[in-house]
């Protein structure tokens, strides 16, 4: 699910999902909010959650606990 496999096409994974956060983040943006702009192209939170986690690995976004707001540094 994460990464693409003989099992899991590069559309069903988790790398195919990076573009469409990357899009509709502008600079900064609260964390619910940027969901609910691409929560269609995810078939549930926890992957949306796997791929913020591999924007953060890749140093692409910052996330602020206390305000929930999500940056975009790429």
């Amino acid at each position: 699910m994460i990464i693409p496999s003989k099992v899991t096409t590069f559309n069903e994974s988790v790398l195919s999902k990076l573009e469409p956060i990357l899009k509709e983040l502008n600079n900064e943006e609260e964390l619910i909010s940027l969901y609910q702009k691409v929560e269609k192209k995810f078939t549930g939170i926890d992957q949306f959650l796997y791929a913020l986690d591999v924007l953060y690995v890749l140093d692409r976004i910052t996330f602020d606990e206390n305000t929930r707001i999500v940056k975009n540094v790429g």
